[in-house]
């Protein structure tokens, strides 16, 4: 008979957050090592394998309804990994989003802290064997003499590693954990100096004399120095420690993205405006007290990042933390510049576009409190920072911070979660606030403060919208079919004086779809409810939805015919045109394609260096650049956003125009928008134009209150995905059917119906959703839906059936 896993079983009892897809935390007993303090991270047993956790909890008491508790192999931390106003953010995640609090959880833990290859060797304990296969266990152990891994003990013994954790609570073996392999470690550099003692420096080589002269001469010295100088090896080193005529010691190098860059601090302050000088003062009193939420509506120019680094500076001189979230990892460089500039301290960086060792560092300097300023996009949310003071949410609007797949959380709301964790101050800056956000102002939850200038009262541009019925293509021109001869003319006019411009198209390739002349179909993604965008360079075919890519075919795969035409420019065939209009043109292309990789500082950087005339760009460059030669910003589409089938579309559409024209004329010299359109009557358009911020939110809130969407309501969206539509479609309609049973009184079900793109990698969408007007109403029918996938859940496997749950979500596509 086997030993009763609660022989040894006594507490503490440890809650362990596993990055697996379970709701909640599970139940393992104290390592003998010791036990750990919430936060930390633990060794566990889980099936036949061992993971990494992070304790949540410790309870002395056993929890009730428990029949076996297995034991922790070993504590992982001396001290907490993760700080306890970040834990209970990630806490209140997994709760809010309806997500596994593992899988929240491992957001905040580097890849190189997580186990990723771990192997138990286990040992005689004092408790004598009883059953069979315990006798078999120990057996195979005294007659190694050592401790064996559960492979080693396999080799005598059939016994899982559920079993030999259970003879380890049982205390018949004792378990550890050694790592054997990290995927990123720490990176180290070897030093070497001259003895202060005579060695022996009989015989030496050439090389090993030339780096003892060396090293006498100059002081410690890297080894990887003296490599390069004379070619040495480490048994050079080695030789050289033996004669006593080095000493040598190892030194921790940071992987830095922006090692090596020239920061010149600034001398001078500018002069704040009174509007700022306001924001500023209300933000430190938020500060020195217990916190605040503080939206700062300035528009674009006003001087909003100015704010910003006097709140740093003030938070700084506190002894407190700062944490600056930006949408788009291309505003990293530019930030981190002016930051160290105006605070003359370090920085660290934490975004997806780090490689793994430099996150790895930068996480580590976090954690050790070497810095206290950390500027990043969403992931920097997870940054293990103690002492917040301040937390700075910039562009607080932008759907960036909204993740799109796994854990749907939105980074804006989750930090000012983590900023009450902290009693810090938050500041969510926006030129055009997010509905929700204004909306807490309206009830009191945050305070207002506007920035209504531009800093030295400089001019907004002068935005001009034309109307496309007015301007036909022309033959003998194939640009104006794209850029209307007066947006050309603009262009011509601008860089003539000597100043910039900007084209803005939010769709990137050449061509966004590729259609047969003979038979009229498009090619379209084999896996995805789209069509293929034609990208010229490598005259390839790219699925943006699942990323299938593939050559051009020479002919048409229905008919043969081997004439194509390309509909729907993107910003290659943009940057074409415009090479062809303006042969004289610098033009540069700022796009997903274009800057892949760290080309991305070097596009925007030769553009600020005015090596550039022209800038081509997505979305991209509409976030909070500042380009000093910018005078003219031409919008090629003003209605490509308009078009899209969700009730965000007009604010999203505001929101674009109004901050790609916030581009031009931001210093000296004013700007001027040029926005093409085909409905310039649209009252979106309209408030573009007008600058009417407070018009467009007027009426949009109008409708909003009146259909009950946010911020009048609360919205869920369910997302079933399946390789058959039928069954999708059926197992949407099961779970509408059972939740239509328990709707409180206002909350509607709208679906279940074919997503707007239907299929992707070769899965089908079905949505379903909820609609709410209280936040608890929501979260009960979710708890209803969730309980009806674990219920389900051996159904949905077999029949490949996922459910997503996007709490919140940024549109319905």
């Amino acid at each position: 008979m086997s030993a009763s896993p609660s022989r040894a079983g006594d507490g503490p009892w440890l809650q362990v957050a596993v990055d697996v897809a379970l709701p909640t935390a599970l139940t393992w007993t104290a390592p003998k090592s010791g036990t750990p303090q919430r936060g930390s991270r633990v060794i566990v047993p889980f099936r036949n394998q061992l993971k990494v956790g992070i304790v949540t909890g410790v309870r002395n008491e056993r929890p009730p309804g428990l029949k076996r508790v297995r034991r922790a192999i070993e504590l992982a931390d001396a001290t907490p990994t993760l700080p306890e106003p970040l834990l209970d953010m990630l806490e209140w995640m997994a709760r809010y989003y309806h997500a596994p609090l593992g899988r929240s959880v491992a957001l905040a833990v580097p890849a190189a802290l997580l186990l990723t290859e771990k192997r138990a060797r286990w040992e005689l304990g004092d408790s004598p064997p009883q059953a069979d296969d315990e006798r078999a266990v120990a057996a195979a152990i005294r007659e190694a003499g050592h401790a064996l891994s559960a492979t080693e003990i396999r080799h005598h013994v059939p016994v899982t590693l559920a079993r030999l954790t259970e003879l380890e609570v049982a205390d018949i073996v004792r378990a550890s954990a050694s790592a054997t392999r990290q995927r990123t470690r720490a990176r180290s550099a070897t030093l070497i100096s001259p003895t202060t003692t005579a060695g022996d420096a009989s015989r030496l080589g050439e090389r090993q004399q030339r780096v003892v002269d060396f090293v006498k001469e100059h002081g410690e010295t890297g080894y990887d120095e003296l490599r390069e100088l004379y070619g040495i090896d480490r048994s050079v080193v080695r030789s050289l420690l033996k004669r006593e005529l080095i000493t040598t010691r190892e030194v921790e190098v940071i992987r830095d993205p922006f090692a090596g860059t020239t920061i010149e601090a600034r001398t001078d302050d500018p002069v704040l405006t009174p509007e700022q000088a306001e924001a500023v003062e209300r933000i430190c009193r938020g500060i020195d007290g217990d916190g605040s939420r503080i939206l700062l509506h300035g528009v674009t120019g006003s001087g909003k990042t100015e704010v910003y680094l006097r709140a740093i500076r003030h938070v700084r001189a506190t002894g407190r933390s700062a944490l600056i979230l930006l949408p788009e990892i291309a505003l990293t460089p530019q930030f981190v510049g002016v930051i160290q500039a105006a605070v003359n301290e370090p920085v660290a960086v934490l975004h997806s576009g780090l490689n793994d060792g430099e996150r790895y560092d930068a996480w580590r300097r976090i954690r050790r409190g070497e810095v206290g300023i950390v500027i990043g996009a969403r992931s920097a949310l997870f940054a293990p920072m103690s002492n917040i003071g301040l937390v700075v949410v910039d562009e607080e609007h932008d759907t960036s911070f909204k993740q799109g797949d796994r854990i749907r959380y939105n980074a804006r709301d989750c930090a000012t979660v983590l900023a009450a964790r902290h009693r810090a101050t938050i500041v969510l800056g926006s030129a055009t606030p997010s509905l929700e956000s204004l909306h807490n102002c309206e009830q009191g939850r945050y305070a207002l403060l506007r920035l209504p200038q531009r800093v030295h009262r400089r001019p907004m541009p002068a935005i001009e919208l034309i109307d496309m019925r007015a301007h036909p293509p022309d033959e003998a021109d194939p640009a104006s079919a794209i850029i209307s001869s007066p947006l050309q003319k603009a262009v011509r006019d601008t860089v003539s004086a000597g100043e910039q411009a900007i084209l803005f198209l939010n769709r990137r390739g050449f061509s966004n779809a590729i259609q047969c002349c003979g038979c009229g179909e498009a090619l379209r993604c084999a896996s995805c409810d789209i069509s293929l965008t034609h990208h010229r360079r490598g005259d390839v075919m790219r699925c943006h939805m699942c990323g299938f890519s593939a050559s051009t075919p020479e002919s048409c795969p229905q008919c043969g015919d081997r004439q194509w035409s390309h509909r729907g420019a993107g910003t290659e065939q943009i940057e074409e045109l415009v090479g062809d209009a303006f042969p004289d043109l610098r033009v540069g292309r700022l796009d997903r394609d274009s800057t892949r990789s760290r080309a991305l500082g070097e596009v925007l950087g030769a553009f600020r260096r005015r090596e550039l005339d022209l800038l081509v760009g997505t979305q991209m460059v509409t976030k909070g650049h500042d380009f000093p030669g910018v005078t003219l910003v031409g919008v090629l589409s003003g209605d490509q956003a308009l078009r899209y089938p969700d009730f965000r579309s007009g604010e999203r559409s505001f929101q674009l125009l109004t901050q790609v024209a916030g581009r031009a004329g931001r210093a000296e010299l004013p700007g001027r928008v040029i926005i093409q359109t085909w409905k310039p009557e649209h009252y979106v358009l309209s408030a573009v134009a007008e600058y009417d911020f407070d018009g467009f939110v007027r009426r949009e809130m109008r409708f909003r209150r009146r259909v009950g969407w946010p911020p009048f309501g609360y919205v869920a969206l369910l997302v079933f995905d399946g390789a058959e539509f039928g069954d999708t479609m059926r197992a949407a309609n099961e779970l509408a059917s059972a939740l239509s049973r328990t709707l409180q009184e206002g909350t509607r079900l709208r679906g279940p119906v074919e997503a707007p793109i239907a299929r992707v990698r070769d899965r089908y969408r079905v949505h379903l959703l909820i609609q709410a007007p209280q936040r608890n109403d929501l979260h009960r029918q979710i708890d209803g839906a969730v309980a009806w996938r674990d219920a389900n859940t051996e159904v949905l496997r077999r029949a490949g059936l996922r459910v997503a749950i996007d709490i919140d979500p940024i549109g319905v596509i």
